[in-house]
């Protein structure tokens, strides 16, 4: 919910993903506690659902999540991904679907190429049940990619990569340095109706390089937002 130009950051997320051609819904997945009642508001106005479930394991609420509106796979992106790249989910969507019979599960994040905060996760909702039934409830999402690289024989994994190795580049908000990132390619960029994607972020970075100073990787231990 923390504001950039005004505006909260998962309401730009959404108006990003809006731009994708590979995906039939939006959900927003939060949990029970008042502390989510705003964030219900907002999507209220925005007409996107929200699912809401007590806090049990993220994936259980993902899987719940996906079987409440009948989805036959699930997209995953972050909510503090306020530059996430509505072309490469696409790209990601798109190897699923031309491969549905050949992958378990699709991601740009088996290796890495792309800067933090571009992760697109696809979890087809059989993956999901077979990693719920298989793994303890209380692993963090960032275990089951772990979990599925681990078991090749059990999950085919498909992968969307970059040609240049940008995955040491921080696009992602953690804490008031990447917020101030962030601001500044969106004051730079960002224009009502027209979706920027990530060339147009390393265009302006290479014309810029003194904005990658803002967040680089030794300044990260600033104050970590409450919201984020």
């Amino acid at each position: 919910m923390h504001p950039i130009l005004g505006r909260p950051i998962i309401e730009l997320i959404i108006e990003r993903l809006r731009s994708c051609n590979g995906i039939d819904r939006i959900v927003v997945v939060g949990g029970r506690s008042e502390e989510y009642d705003e964030l219900q508001s907002l999507c209220d106005i925005l007409d996107v659902p929200i699912y809401r479930e007590d806090d049990y394991g993220m994936l259980r609420k993902l899987y719940n999540a996906s079987k409440s509106f009948d989805s036959e796979a699930m997209v995953r992106v972050l909510a503090n991904y306020p530059l996430v790249d509505p072309n490469l989910v696409d790209d990601v969507v798109n190897l699923y679907l031309n491969n549905r019979k050949k992958y378990d599960y699709c991601s740009n994040i088996n290796p890495r190429t792309f800067p933090r905060g571009l992760e697109v996760e696809l979890y087809p909702v059989q993956t999901m049940e077979k990693l719920f039934n298989c793994c303890d409830d209380n692993l963090s999402m960032d275990e089951y990619p772990k979990v599925l690289l681990k078991n090749p024989e059990e999950f085919r994994i498909g992968n969307v990569s970059d040609g240049i190795n940008r995955s040491m580049m921080r696009w992602v908000v953690e804490n008031l340095d990447d917020i101030k990132f962030v601001t500044e390619i969106y004051k730079a960029l960002y224009s009502p109706g027209d979706c920027f994607g990530r060339d147009e972020v390393f265009r302006l970075l290479r014309e810029h390089p003194e904005l990658m100073a803002i967040n680089a990787e030794e300044k990260t231990t600033g104050v970590k937002l409450k919201n984020a």
